[in-house]
């Protein structure tokens, strides 16, 4: 079979930023499941991964550091 999306350029960046964003997303999740955590521990993740992650995808020399598999594929 052939599939059109995989000569996508545009297809292999999304997925890229998918399979990184879903990969930080499980680490905080890991996180938050953490034993004997409180509320406000928990919040506080929130926040570092909101600040640390939403700014380094506003600065393009970032994306490579935040962003591994995005940076790989020349993107």
């Amino acid at each position: 079979q052939n599939f059109e999306q995989l000569e996508d350029s545009s297809w292999l960046m999304d997925l890229a930023f998918l399979a990184d964003i879903t990969d930080k997303l499980n680490i905080l999740n890991l996180e938050l499941q953490g034993k004997d955590k409180h509320v406000a521990q928990m919040r506080g993740s929130v926040k570092s991964f909101k600040a640390k992650h939403l700014v380094d995808v506003t600065y393009e020399d970032e994306v490579s550091r935040t962003f591994p598999k995005y940076e790989e594929n020349g993107m």
